[in-house]
């Protein structure tokens, strides 16, 4: 099968969405499928990852991707175009209403849907009484979400990574055919099962922002202090690492370690170096790094949303507590740092529940749904 993944982000395997489509498409080719890619930096037009051009690829990207398709004939090149959030919706309008030839079937493929990601900021900014920026308010609701729409209602198969993000768009869509809807979550690399040494050290992996609940971190580690004052907290981030240091009091930063842009090797070792991942995060399309973690026999304690609660059996092989409950969330740590069987006991079921959890798997799964789109032809 001919398979082109296009994606408005760059060619770096360590964020979390460009990683989850070079695992997949790894896992393709060593099935025996021909693979390529398009990712932002691909294209001379956005090669410098700055601030205006990563604004402007949002608005510019799906006229280069449709430009690309339409004078390069790669709809007929290819059997399948995956494009990821909303930036083929230009190429499925068309495509649709000139009803002209072609071979490729348009798949859009989510890594955390935009409309819940726009709820979650606006209630993240109500409780916090902070307020969106005039191009967030424009921006997503005016333009990318819409966007979005047209992909999903447009595309042919819709792939998400979560059971709660399918029911939503199917919700969406009214009544559609069950099988142009599919939940694919991600894999984990055999490489992160390293059993951890059952280590009290906290670790915490993501983006230093909002939507990994940054703020709630903050203000957990603090209250995991009070009682385990010797509690030592790694941080990974791939940009911002400065500040991660000033979101913290002064009096806490000689107990907080700060690594920026690990490979997987390194990051390999350091899930296995450390017992406890905390991970409040706000808003997620799957959350590779919890599995990482469980993968690699820690003891997560995760925000119970995007669909964990289909993973996780609580107080199992992992920990669940809802949303910006710091109280809960420090308390949960603190059982875990006192109790170093538990602490193990649900590291190691979390590793055996990874398992289940592979590239190969996903890669399975997404052939089988390509498959039966094609036989639709």
């Amino acid at each position: 099968m001919e398979i082109l993944f296009i994606a408005n982000t760059i060619n770096d395997s360590r964020g979390g969405m460009c990683n989850a489509i070079l695992n997949l498409g790894n896992s393709l080719r060593a099935a025996g499928h021909d693979v390529d890619y398009i990712f932002r930096d691909s294209l001379t037009f956005f090669k410098k990852d700055r601030p205006f051009n990563r604004m402007a690829a949002f608005l510019t990207f799906p006229i280069v991707i449709l430009i690309l398709i339409l004078f390069k004939r790669l709809d007929r090149k290819y059997d399948i175009i995956d494009v990821s959030s909303g930036d083929g919706f230009l190429y499925g309008i068309l495509a649709k209403r000139l009803r002209f030839k072609r071979h490729a079937k348009l798949v859009m493929r989510s890594h955390g849907l935009e409309h819940l990601y726009w709820e979650n900021l606006k209630e993240e900014h109500r409780l916090t009484g902070e307020s969106s920026s005039l191009a967030q308010r424009m921006f997503l609701p005016l333009i990318r979400i819409r966007q979005v729409d047209i992909s999903i209602r447009e595309c042919d198969l819709i792939i998400c990574n979560n059971m709660d993000e399918k029911s939503y768009i199917k919700a969406m869509l009214g009544n559609c055919d069950d099988k142009r809807i599919s939940c694919i979550p991600h894999g984990v690399s055999s490489r992160f099962f390293a059993q951890s040494a059952g280590s009290r050290r906290l670790l915490f992996v993501g983006d230093w922002n909002w939507r990994k609940g940054q703020l709630y971190l903050v203000k957990i580690y603090i209250a995991i202090l009070r009682s385990h004052p010797d509690a030592q907290l790694s941080i990974v981030v791939r940009k911002n690492d400065g500040e991660v240091m000033r979101s913290f009091p002064e009096y806490v930063r000689d107990k907080i370690s700060v690594f920026k842009n690990l490979h997987s090797d390194k990051m390999a070792r350091l899930y296995a170096s450390c017992g406890i991942f905390i991970f409040p995060s706000i808003f997620e399309g799957f959350g590779c790094a919890v599995l990482e973690a469980m993968a690699a026999g820690m003891a997560v304690v995760v925000t119970n949303d995007f669909g964990w609660s289909r993973v996780i059996k609580n107080w199992e092989n992992g920990v669940l507590v809802e949303k910006r409950d710091v109280a809960s969330f420090s308390k949960a740590v603190a059982r875990l740092l006192e109790n170093e069987a538990l602490r193990n006991d649900i590291g190691l079921r979390a590793s055996q529940t990874a398992k289940r959890f592979s590239w190969t798997s996903a890669a399975d799964q997404t052939i089988a749904c390509y498959s039966d789109l094609i036989e639709k032809k």
